[in-house]
């Protein structure tokens, strides 16, 4: 027997009819983007919409579904645009601004006296001198820590005094008047530890 290629369809309920669109959805994507990441981006459906086009800055976007994956490659201000349409009809476009940014660095300056340590990102620095830390975001960026640390050494200082014997010599707060060796902590102008080593002869 041959192939039929007739056919009638009766609607018996319902309608056939293709309804006018009237909106190409709302679009959702991230609140922070950096360059160089990719992002999802989506935009709601409209009874039917079949066909979705979307644009960056006016150029046309391989894809047509309502949902998309796009990745700015440098930072700035992008116009992107999604519309619905059918065999029938087109929907006005959504369009959105997308903003897309390198996040900012930290810088820290700190100073610190021997034998101490700062600890960021998981990671002690004890040393003087510029570190960077990159920090992995949520949003897929890289943000860094600039630390620039100063670490002040142990002063020690070794002083011979002669003094009379109605005369004292003082350091710091601290007033010494009799013949000895005397040792005494004080803060520097670092406010860190420095000794101070006395030998004081009274005449």
């Amino acid at each position: 027997a041959g192939a039929n290629c007739n056919w009638t369809f009766n609607v018996v309920a319902g309608t056939t009819e293709v309804l006018p669109l009237t909106t190409s959805g709302d679009m959702s994507f991230p609140d922070d983007m950096c360059p160089g990441v990719d992002y999802d981006f989506s935009t709601t459906v409209e009874t039917g919409a079949a066909n979705f086009d979307w644009t960056i800055n006016g150029v046309l976007q391989a894809g047509n579904n309502p949902t998309n994956i796009f990745n700015f490659p440098v930072e700035g201000s992008y116009e992107l645009c999604v519309t619905a349409s059918n065999v029938c009809d087109v929907a006005p476009p959504t369009c959105e601004t997308v903003i897309v940014r390198i996040p900012e660095s930290l810088f820290i300056m700190e100073d610190l006296c021997e034998g101490e340590c700062i600890n960021y990102n998981n990671t002690d620095f004890c040393n003087t001198g510029l570190f960077v830390e990159t920090i992995p975001l949520l949003n897929g960026c890289d943000s860094s820590i600039i630390i620039d640390l100063t670490v002040h050494p142990l002063e020690e200082t070794f002083i011979d005094v002669w003094i009379c014997s109605d005369e004292v010599f003082l350091i710091g707060t601290t007033p010494y008047n009799m013949t000895g060796t005397y040792q005494q902590t004080i803060l520097s102008a670092a406010m860190c530890d420095s000794i101070v080593n006395l030998e004081l002869l009274t005449i």
